[in-house]
């Protein structure tokens, strides 16, 4: 996946916290997470269905996580989201065990997405 550097296109970043941290590069207007090999994100968890989840990301309005009809669920700042939730800044997503951060930004620096080990 590649950032695009569009006027009005979102730059959105999905940072894994499982394991060995990495980054996730969101492009385009939705991403869907899932672990079916043909989704954007593929996410290797056993409680994360083939279609999990989509990250809607609009360039004239907030970005939404949609649960796609998972048998998990997807929680948002460990809260379940029912249906939909606005995505901001920083939020803590969580499909099954799978954690990630997500980031919605202007630009970034790779110094701001270094992972604390408080």
């Amino acid at each position: 996946m590649s950032l695009h550097k569009g006027r009005d296109m979102k730059r959105s970043l999905l940072r894994l916290d499982v394991g060995v941290s990495r980054m996730i590069v969101l492009s385009g207007s939705n991403a869907l997470l899932g672990r079916d090999g043909t989704c954007d994100v593929v996410v290797d968890d056993t409680r994360v269905s083939r279609q999990h989840a989509s990250i809607e990301m609009p360039s004239d309005a907030p970005s939404v996580i949609l649960d796609l009809g998972s048998l998990n669920g997807v929680f948002v700042n460990e809260r379940l989201v029912d249906g939909q939730q606005v995505l901001r800044h920083l939020d803590v997503l969580m499909v099954g065990k799978t954690r990630f951060r997500f980031f919605e930004v202007e630009s970034y620096r790779d110094s701001d997405l270094m992972i604390s080990s408080s």
